[in-house]
């Protein structure tokens, strides 16, 4: 027989509060905020081949149920799928820090003080000008940061239960991910990799049946990505999500200056002269657009790419490498800074919420991946898992951009707090297990 759920007025307060600050930032900031990349979403068609169709596909349907007003039910829909986020993230939080999927407490005593940290932890993440101010505007990010928390919480389900539906429900969420946004390619990639680590040091924990339905999803999904590559394939000859990485990759070319290692020399002062005319702001269409007309078609850009990229790897290596350390005071923003109120919030997180301190946290996790791998003699899949997807998530976007990175890494977020969960939670071991061996002593 089930229990019956008890009222709780405390956490009702609780999550009311949440949405009081929300609604105040959704009012200060304004509904239905556009940028120069929001024409790529409305004006989207399989042809242009400039972004992956889930967000156009939304705006679209929007488009179609209230016309020019369309804005209005976007911002709905990002604001209602970023505040039901906030409920899954506590439960993430709160799995992590008890590690386990169903029980109540087995690392932190007592479901109040267990429950507390998640608290603490959710309301700082969902009070945070970034997390919610991007669903006011008509871009991915937001989606992009509601999607990864979804990510988060079967991928830990799935760890902590072994149960395959949980791990398929993962990987049908990190092709929902990768639809709305390029970058979360990458979660399908963890994804894989984590089963692999599991089906080699512990495949008794599913039958050989589940392990194949398991697969079969992943490869389902797979296949989709090939068919949708192959689609931008014939419209553009790159295989590839969209033609936006090519634009990066020529930008990356004149960052670096590897364009000079082209093999045509006439090619390479065409692409001087350009840079010249448009007072070297390389990273600008003024200059990537010339340089596209240079080549018979999108396939000759992006093969350009490649050569200058490849023609020095330790040297772009190292100059990636500089540029994560030379960026890391760079805070998370909004495309417009917000004024009064906000913006005074808004300070007090960018005084410790910066590229730097989560790059840091993922080390620090990376760090505990070790200890408590050699500790227990068996993979942390949650340490593991949390310390691979930031990496993964910060070489893709250092990687595969060329600017803004308190932009492009705000889905990262998610990641960071989760991980700052389990800097506490085995923080807390270290200290009960110091604790004990002293009171035994």
């Amino acid at each position: 027989m089930k229990r019956k759920a008890r009222f709780n007025p405390v956490s009702c307060i609780y999550w009311g509060v949440l949405l009081a600050v929300r609604v105040f930032y959704y009012i200060c900031l304004g509904i239905g905020s556009t940028t120069n990349d929001t024409a790529s979403f409305v004006d989207w068609s399989i042809s242009s081949c400039q972004r992956t169709p889930g967000y156009p596909l939304l705006i679209d349907v929007f488009q179609l149920l209230m016309g020019e007003e369309y804005y209005r039910g976007v911002f709905l829909f990002q604001a209602a799928v970023s505040y039901f986020s906030l409920f899954f993230l506590f439960r993430c939080i709160y799995m992590l820090l008890n590690r386990n999927a169903d029980r109540k407490s087995e690392i932190i005593s007592g479901i109040d003080k267990g429950s507390a940290a998640a608290y603490v932890l959710v309301f700082l993440y969902g009070c945070c000008p970034v997390t919610a101010g991007w669903d006011t505007y008509i871009l991915a990010e937001s989606l992009a940061v509601s999607v990864t928390v979804f990510f988060l919480y079967y991928s830990i389900r799935f760890i902590y239960s072994f149960d395959i539906r949980y791990g398929i429900a993962a990987v049908i969420v990190s092709f929902a991910a990768t639809a709305v946004k390029t970058a979360l390619f990458v979660y399908t990639i963890d994804l894989f990799i984590l089963f692999i680590l599991i089906l080699l040091f512990d495949r008794r924990r599913l039958g050989m049946g589940e392990w194949i339905k398991l697969f079969a999803v992943m490869g389902a999904v797979s296949v989709l990505y090939i068919v949708w590559m192959s689609i931008i394939y014939h419209y553009t000859g790159v295989f590839s999500f969209a033609i936006y990485s090519v634009k990066h990759g020529v930008i990356k070319t004149l960052q670096t200056g590897l364009f000079m290692n082209y093999h045509d020399p006439e090619t390479v002062a065409e692409i001087k002269s350009i840079i010249v005319e448009n007072n070297c702001k390389i990273s600008n269409w003024s200059v990537v657009w010339p340089i596209f007309e240079l080549f018979d078609n999108m396939a000759g850009v992006n093969s350009f790419a490649r050569e200058c990229l490849r023609s020095d790897p330790a040297g772009y290596f190292a100059y990636q490498m500089r540029l994560i350390f030379s960026t890391g005071d760079e805070v998370f923003w909004l495309y417009y800074p917000p004024a009064g109120a906000v913006r005074v919030i808004q300070a007090a997180y960018d005084s410790f919420l910066t590229v730097r301190t989560v790059c840091c946290t993922a080390a620090v996790t990376g760090l505990l991946l070790v200890i408590r791998w050699i500790a227990d003699r068996k993979i942390p899949y949650d340490l593991c898992g949390f310390f691979g997807g930031s990496v993964s998530i910060i070489v893709s976007v250092y990687w595969g951009s060329y600017s803004a990175w308190g932009r492009l890494l705000v889905f990262i977020l998610p990641f960071f707090v989760c991980s700052v969960s389990l800097i506490i939670r085995e923080g807390y071991l270290c200290f009960k297990s110091i604790t004990h061996k002293y009171r035994n002593s």
